[in-house]
């Protein structure tokens, strides 16, 4: 595996994976906060502050926009058959590097993950294939393509998880969440629904169709921000999506 894939994939999962636990933080802390605000509506106690429940800048929010936020997000959270292509930006230092991400499944056993880089017009590509029978690992660089039989998948597997994590972390705590407003417009040909939020300080925007397929994920925060979006969606999945696409290479064992 490319170290320079190894290291930008990391870098935006390590961001991706923070978005989690903020979620999941600011849950817990609103758990354990007594003086919950009340949305107008509401009675306020003498110790609270009346709010009036979220939603602005022209797009429907307020308890609806959470309600219909947490539903999607918590099918997006679920295993889907189908194809997705993400184009990933990440910000950072003055820098911006892009990747393009595809995932295709067929629960529960046949899964591939496909990252290409192209930095400096070298494009790198690796292949990560999982079904029931065998596991590969392929890479594509300088000309050179190859695949390795191996069973040692789940830590490139597990960069991906996070983009069912995060949708599941919002499903979970949506009612933590700052201002959320809903908005409607298309991705990849796709109707999508988008909710904008703020979260400990980031500002966020989040689309999924209306099955629940997660299309959208930008958030920024300190000068850095990332995006994921889709560029293609589909629902067809063949056998041979789960073949490997260069000469294999088994590695001994034992």
């Amino acid at each position: 595996m490319s170290g320079r894939w190894a290291i930008r994939a990391l870098a935006l999962i390590a961001v991706l994976s923070l978005s989690v636990a903020l979620v999941a933080g600011c849950k817990s802390s609103d758990k354990k906060n007594d003086n919950k605000t009340p949305t107008s509506g509401e009675t306020p106690e003498a110790s609270q502050t009346p709010s009036d429940g979220g939603g602005g800048g022209g797009g429907d929010g307020g308890d609806e926009g959470v309600q219909d936020l947490e539903r999607l997000a918590s099918q997006a959270s679920e295993e889907f058959t189908g194809s997705v292509s993400y184009r990933t930006t990440t910000e950072a230092g003055g820098q911006t590097t892009e990747q393009e991400w595809d995932i295709t499944q067929r629960p529960p056993s046949d899964y591939r993950f496909e990252i290409v880089d192209s930095e400096g017009g070298q494009e790198t590509r690796t292949i990560v294939i999982q079904t029931a029978e065998k596991s590969y690992i392929c890479s594509s660089a300088s000309g050179s393509e190859t695949c390795l039989s191996s069973e040692q998948t789940d830590q490139y597997t597990g960069l991906f998880a996070p983009l069912s994590d995060v949708p599941a972390s919002i499903a979970q705590g949506a009612d933590s969440l700052g201002l959320v407003d809903k908005s409607e417009r298309d991705i990849a040909g796709i109707s999508a629904t988008c909710f904008t939020y703020s979260l400990a300080g980031a500002e966020s925007e989040i689309c999924f169709s209306g099955e629940g397929l997660l299309l959208y994920l930008r958030s920024e925060s300190a000068g850095s921000s990332y995006t994921f979006e889709a560029t293609s969606a589909s629902t067809d999945v063949s056998d041979s999506d789960f073949e490997p696409p260069y000469p294999v290479t088994e590695l001994p064992t034992g």
